[in-house]
């Protein structure tokens, strides 16, 4: 599918959001979880920019489009988790920090193989519930510890990302493109208020 204009357009707004993202959460990345947070917004960039460029005018990139965005819908969120838990807990464990790099990679190398192709999809919806539940609660959290813009931030990034995941599955209804273009503004607002609220709320959690 070629696309519309504005799929093109959105899936640019992405692209820049994620990249915003990525470099702040690296800037911070000698904070505990940072580099997590990082590493989940460059596999998002990375997928939007082959997918501006898709639906701009180069439709060869469709399957590299494709593979990408397998790819970021199963190794963001778990580094996403990753870069939360740690980020509240403070402290680098390499053993755990390892877990968290390798599982979700050997999961995505392995979705591409015929025999194990549905596991990546299997693997990007449980992952994807799982961070949201975990940006709520890290929203709570943060709000209970004074820190509520923050909070705030979290809780409209798990909103962004639910609303991506509504729009795939069909449920706004209307024509493909609209629902595309509601996946990238979902997906726009849950990297940009991760990434801001991100640091925020670390400085909450040690706070006391």
């Amino acid at each position: 599918m070629m696309g519309g204009w504005s799929n093109a357009l959105f899936d640019g707004v992405l692209a820049l959001t994620a990249l915003w993202g990525a470099m702040r959460l690296y800037r911070l990345r000698a904070a505990p979880g940072m580099m997590f947070g990082a590493a989940a917004l460059l596999a998002v960039f990375l997928a939007a920019l082959s997918g501006t460029l898709r639906y701009g005018s180069i439709e060869a990139l469709a399957g590299a489009n494709d593979a990408l965005s397998l790819v970021s819908a199963i190794v963001s969120p778990s580094w996403v988790i990753g870069a939360v838990l740690l980020s509240f807990r403070g402290g680098q464990d390499m053993s755990r920090a390892i877990v968290i790099w390798a599982v979700p990679a050997v999961v995505a190398a392995l979705s591409f193989l015929p025999q194990t192709a549905m596991l990546g999809d299997a693997y990007a919806q449980v992952v994807g519930l799982g961070m949201l539940c975990v940006l709520v609660g890290a929203g709570v959290i943060a709000a209970i510890r004074g820190r509520a813009w923050a909070g705030a931030a979290l809780a409209i990034s798990a909103a962004g990302y639910a609303l991506a995941a509504l729009a795939m599955l069909g449920v706004f209804g209307g024509a493909e493109t609209a629902a595309l273009d509601v996946f990238h503004i979902g997906i726009a607002i849950w990297a940009g208020t991760f990434a801001w609220g991100l640091p925020e709320t670390r400085r909450t959690a040690f706070a006391q």
